[in-house]
């Protein structure tokens, strides 16, 4: 009896002290181990201290994520001999670590395209580098799509690293969407308790060195000078072990919209000021790659203005434009710049003089602004503005030799210049300006009095006119034999003032007119504009492009005329580059 009793005290005694299992890092009992995805910059370097501390600490397990360019031949020779053993796995990253949901869905040019491209290509040379085996995937943030989810699963990755969707463990026929949170220091470095104390609910910890959460080898440097460390890193396994110990019966993830990055934040690089004006440039410059694609240009041309808008696409840069200290993000606003400047080279295209002004100066200053009046994007500087004209669409079909691609002014205390760039422009060897088959008009509210001036446009056959808000007082129309500078009477007439003489470059299809500034003081950014572009003909001009929004684009090119009656008119808007910027 009293041997049972002995024996009933010693299992109470031990069920009582042995810990229930659990994600957090205990000294003793069966704790759970929790998957550790680090993503370094992919400036690092220091890959003899990272095999140095898998050397030291025996026990330790985790994931690296690395992109193609970072698998040089002596980082492989020496983290191989640790994935062999099973302790390193390493994860395929995107080079430059696109933000994916940003490129696919990009309100004004979304090229889904690219996710395939980018992904399938990567893949394939990481697999080159490593061999093929399972590899698992980790997008910039974790942020994911479910557009991308069919992609990633035709792709054969093993699983796939995301937010943390409401706690729910999620899959896409078969492939894990893993659910990790990333550990954020702000203004300090990376400690063993931030490691201790990270395994929560996430199947997945990440150190996302890369995105900023934590700072630039942190993790290397907690290996080789924390005491604590040591105990921690036992707790610690691959992404592939937390997939493999999934239960049965995840939720499918398809249609549950985009998630959550593993910091919690979606737009940390879309929404500050510098972020939203650098996706407004590269929105452009991708727009300018499809209209150029789709007017004819060479292969050649397409394939490297592709390479360069591709390499401005880089997450990294998007975010150092904002989180990063002030030196950096001035780095990364050149480096981006300089890469979509690169897409205009390729295409032999003029550079937009957007692209000239630091981002960071034109996000907080008057650099960039969408015209109430009429739609169209205005950026501005001290002395020169530009607007650009958008696309009406692939329901219109517009012939390049009206469309006004883009309008810039440009002036000083003795000169006001213009310059229209056309979509095309055909070259002329009789015209003196050197292209011909256009009239460019451009019609200027100076004193911003409705009525007070003309609506009419000059030479025009239709009846199209200017809004009586918008009426104009000089007017310029450009052709290949020249510039007539036109100022409007009482009565509403064109009368004529000057004359000037005009230039082309039909390679990159520009127009340009000086005007002296004693024929039009005072500060054009504040004045109205009504660009428009006509096909001269026997007796007149006929209206076939402007510079507006979309909706009014549309309306002009769309309309039809019917045997012996005219086209119903159109009423034009003028621009007006300072008003939102309360000029």
């Amino acid at each position: 009896m009293r041997r049972r009793t002995l024996l009933l005290w010693a299992l109470s005694s031990t069920l009582l002290l042995a810990p229930a299992p659990t994600r957090a890092f205990l000294w003793f009992g069966p704790a759970r181990k929790t998957a550790l995805l680090w993503v370094p910059a992919e400036t690092f370097s220091d890959w003899e201290g990272v095999a140095a501390a898998l050397a030291r600490h025996r026990k330790l397990a985790f994931t690296a994520a690395l992109s193609p360019s970072m698998a040089s031949p002596e980082t492989r020779a020496l983290l191989q001999p640790f994935v062999a053993e099973g302790r390193l796995e390493i994860a395929f990253r995107v080079d430059g670590d696109p933000v994916l949901p940003l490129i696919h869905d990009h309100p004004e040019t979304p090229r889904p395209q690219d996710s395939l491209e980018l992904l399938s290509a990567g893949l394939a040379r990481h697999r080159q580098a490593w061999g093929d085996v399972p590899v698992g995937f980790a997008p910039a943030g974790g942020l994911l799509h479910p557009d991308l989810l069919p992609l990633l699963r035709s792709l054969d990755l093993a699983w796939v690293a995301g937010g943390d969707d409401h706690g729910q463990d999620r899959a896409h026929r078969g492939m894990p969407l893993l659910r990790c949170r990333a550990v954020t220091t702000i203004g300090r470095d990376l400690s063993a308790v931030d490691v201790e104390g990270a395994g929560g609910a996430e199947e997945v910890i990440v150190l996302d060195e890369a995105g900023g959460a934590v700072p630039e080898g942190a993790w290397t440097r907690l290996l080789f000078t924390s005491p604590r460390i040591k105990a921690a890193t036992k707790r610690l396994d691959r992404v592939r072990d937390a997939s493999a110990r999934r239960r049965s019966g995840e939720a499918d993830a398809s249609g549950t919209g985009r998630w959550l990055g593993w910091t919690g934040v979606e737009d940390a690089w879309s929404r500050s000021p510098e972020q939203k004006a650098a996706w407004r440039l590269y929105g452009d410059t991708a727009r300018a790659v499809s209209e150029s694609r789709n007017a004819g240009a060479g292969p050649k041309a397409v394939a490297a203005a592709t390479a360069s808008l591709r390499s401005a696409q880089s997450g990294r840069l998007y975010r150092d434009l904002a989180h990063a200290p002030h030196e950096k993000a001035e780095e990364a606003d050149r480096e981006l710049r300089k890469r979509l400047i690169g897409v205009y080279k390729a295409l032999r295209l003029p550079t937009p003089e957007s692209l000239l002004v630091s981002v960071l100066t034109s996000a907080r200053t008057p650099g960039r602004a969408f015209d109430a009046g009429s739609g169209v994007a205005c950026r501005q500087g001290p002395n020169w503005f530009s607007c650009d004209n958008p696309s009406p669409g692939p329901s219109v079909r517009e012939d390049p030799r009206w469309r006004i691609a883009s309008f810039r002014v440009h002036w000083d205390e003795e000169t006001l210049t213009l310059v229209y760039r056309m979509g095309r422009l055909s070259a002329s060897s009789a015209a003196s300006a050197g292209f011909e088959g256009l009239v460019l008009g451009t019609y200027i509210d100076l004193n911003h009095v409705p009525g007070a001036g003309s609506t009419k446009l000059i030479e025009i056959l239709s009846d199209d006119s200017i809004v009586r808000e918008d009426a104009w007082e000089a007017a310029l129309t450009v052709s290949g034999w020249g510039a007539a500078l036109h100022r409007a009477t009482p009565r509403g007439e064109a009368v004529l003032e000057h004359r000037a003489a005009s230039a082309s470059d039909t390679a990159s299809s520009e127009v340009t007119v000086s005007l002296p500034r004693t024929k039009l003081r005072g500060n054009p950014a504040l004045w109205g504009w009504t660009v428009t572009a006509a096909e001269p003909g026997e007796g007149g001009t006929s209206l076939r492009g402007i510079l507006a929004e979309r909706v009014l684009q549309r309306r002009l090119g769309g309309r039809r005329t019917t045997e012996g009656k005219a086209a119903p008119g159109v009423r034009l808007n003028a621009v007006r580059p300072g008003k939102s910027q309360g000029l």
